[in-house]
């Protein structure tokens, strides 16, 4: 790390080592490198060196990291119960809604999407791969007739690039995705009877679905409901229905323990435009700030979250405590804001974090 220009002054290298070997490890630290600059002149003596480093940056941005981590994941695990609420009063109103049907529909509705979607989008001879499968089922088929154990592995080699040709083909899509992911509950101590009495379709009532999907899969029955079979007449879910993409990114990404603050010099090539306006006209934040929901990834989601949060979540109690994390999380993100100071793009990200923090702790307590 010296070789890298990294100083160890406000944490000297024997509380460096100590931290590394106890509070976390190397690489997940070393991530949070990317967010500063380097001498870029090849002709400088300390080309590829970092400017204005020092461990305990580093340090720092890994605590706030964990910090913002679970202030996502609480607000997301909310946000996911009260689309239930809301899908569960809906359908439980809807005369038109039968329990078990909707979930079949959906089922259904998904797999046709994903179909219609890798025939729009696949340019190459589908045929191709199913022609390398037949040739490698050929090949296992004269293998199991023979006691080469060389014929044998072939066979598999063979299958196992038609595996990667198909996937491939099918551009990551799973038209069974749903039926497989719940499937996969079976074997979970903590889900199995309810899957296994529950987790197939025809069994399957919309709030035994509600405990069985996963978090995609809620947002997806959610639309399904609200947009192909409510036809799109719910207030709330057309408030949301841009933001649910970068809240389940944001949240699968908090969940899967990855950094987020090493994401503030990344750029979005394909912002929601919809969220700036709302954060300038509706929830009057700062226009120079909110510029960074259009450019920085990390910025965008948290937006989209809160955002979804205030719409979707009804519960005073909810709303309080929700708001109370967000200042602890504003204080936690300001107490060493001065060592980013030189750090345009970390000091302007924390900045607009702590913005979103504030801005939203007083909406969800306004009329609590």
């Amino acid at each position: 790390m010296k070789g890298k220009g990294i100083r160890f002054v406000l944490m000297d290298e024997l509380e460096a080592e100590r931290f590394l070997r106890e509070r976390n490890f190397f690489f997940k630290v070393k991530a949070f490198e990317k967010v500063f600059d380097r001498y870029e002149n090849l002709e400088h003596e300390l080309f590829g060196q970092y400017l204005n480093l020092d461990f305990a940056y580093l340090v720092e941005l890994s605590r706030l990291d964990k910090a913002l981590r679970f202030c996502v994941m609480e607000t997301a695990l909310d946000i996911e119960h009260f689309m239930k609420v809301q899908m569960n009063c809906s359908m439980m109103d809807d005369a038109e809604c039968d329990a078990y049907g909707i979930v079949d529909q959906y089922v259904a509705f998904d797999a046709s999407s994903k179909l219609a979607r890798i025939a729009r989008e696949n340019d190459g001879d589908v045929l191709k791969p199913l022609e390398r499968l037949c040739e490698g089922l050929a090949v296992l088929d004269q293998a199991e007739l023979s006691t080469s154990q060389e014929a044998r592995m072939e066979a598999i080699r063979l299958l196992d690039e038609t595996k990667d040709e198909i996937e491939e083909t099918l551009g990551g899509l799973d038209l069974r995705h749903i039926e497989k992911s719940i499937s996969r509950l079976s074997t979970s101590q903590y889900s199995r009877r309810l899957a296994g009495k529950y987790g197939s379709l025809g069994k399957m009532a919309y709030w035994n679905f509600f405990e069985l999907a996963t978090f995609g899969d809620i947002i997806g029955l959610y639309k399904y409901y609200y947009f192909e079979f409510s036809q799109g007449k719910d207030q709330r879910a057309k408030r949301v229905k841009q933001l649910l993409f970068p809240v389940r990114a944001l949240r699968n990404a908090a969940a899967h323990n990855s950094c987020l603050l090493n994401t503030l010099r990344d750029r979005l090539s394909k912002p929601i435009g919809a969220i700036a306006k709302m954060l300038i006209n509706e929830y009057k934040m700062d226009r120079e700030l909110v510029t960074l929901t259009r450019r920085v990834p990390l910025i965008h989601d948290f937006s989209a979250l809160l955002m979804c949060y205030d719409v979707l979540v009804s519960s005073e109690h909810s709303r309080s405590v929700c708001a109370k994390r967000l200042r602890v999380l504003s204080e936690r993100l300001s107490r060493n804001r001065q060592y980013f100071e030189k750090q345009v793009e970390v000091s302007k990200g924390l900045e607009m974090l702590v913005a979103l923090c504030e801005t939203f702790a007083v909406r969800l307590t306004a009329n609590v």
